[in-house]
């Protein structure tokens, strides 16, 4: 009879993980359905530093897009944001040119982020452009989330000293059409303590 009981607990334990494993299954299964409506997304945001000094406060272009109003807007991936190399701190400020990251740190630092969170990636569940802010609006329309090729982007320096900074933002999406998208701004100058025009480009393809 005690070996009946035994057999009746195995069976019943047994019940509960099978279910919870076809249960775990199917939600997962959901999800990616679900991901899978939406498309394809990968991500990358990389800000590169490389200077002398001990100590620098730099405001840099981020990661936005613009809704229907073209209103800019910060981009849900820089919630990713970390410091990758070296030592430094920074906090997301709203400066007259638009959402920007400031940035305290000394020596060679990296920081950014990677992802393909297509949750983060979209806006209330739609497909829209991203693009860095600051840009200049160079065709003086007021806006500069319909500017494309070379472009300049403001930067601000809190004192002047020589750094070779690198910001690279690149992402692709896939639903239907591939889109693939990629920001690139370049310095290798001394820059002042102001506001700072810097070169820079934003590219992109759909097929």
């Amino acid at each position: 009879m005690k070996s009946f009981y035994i057999s009746i607990v195995i069976i019943f334990i047994s019940s509960v993980i099978i279910f919870g494993c076809i249960f775990d299954n199917q939600k997962n299964s959901k999800n990616n359905e679900e991901n899978k409506s939406f498309g394809d997304c990968k991500y990358e945001f990389r800000i590169k530093i490389f200077s002398n000094s001990s100590n620098y406060f730099l405001n840099v272009p981020l990661p936005v897009y613009s809704d229907n109003n073209r209103t800019i807007h910060l981009s849900a991936i820089n919630e990713e944001l970390s410091v990758i190399n070296g030592n430094a701190l920074f906090i997301i400020e709203e400066l007259s040119f638009g959402p920007s990251l400031r940035i305290n740190g000394s020596d060679n630092i990296v920081i950014g982020f990677s992802g393909k969170d297509i949750k983060k990636f979209l806006v209330n569940n739609k497909y829209k452009t991203l693009f860095l802010s600051m840009a200049k609006d160079k065709n003086n329309d007021g806006y500069y989330d319909d500017e494309y090729g070379n472009l300049q982007y403001y930067i601000y320096c809190h004192q002047n000293i020589y750094l070779n900074i690198t910001i690279n933002f690149t992402y692709h999406y896939e639903n239907g059409p591939y889109i693939l998208l990629t920001n690139y701004i370049d310095i290798q100058s001394k820059i002042k303590q102001d506001w700072n025009l810097i070169n820079g480009t934003f590219e992109g393809f759909q097929v």
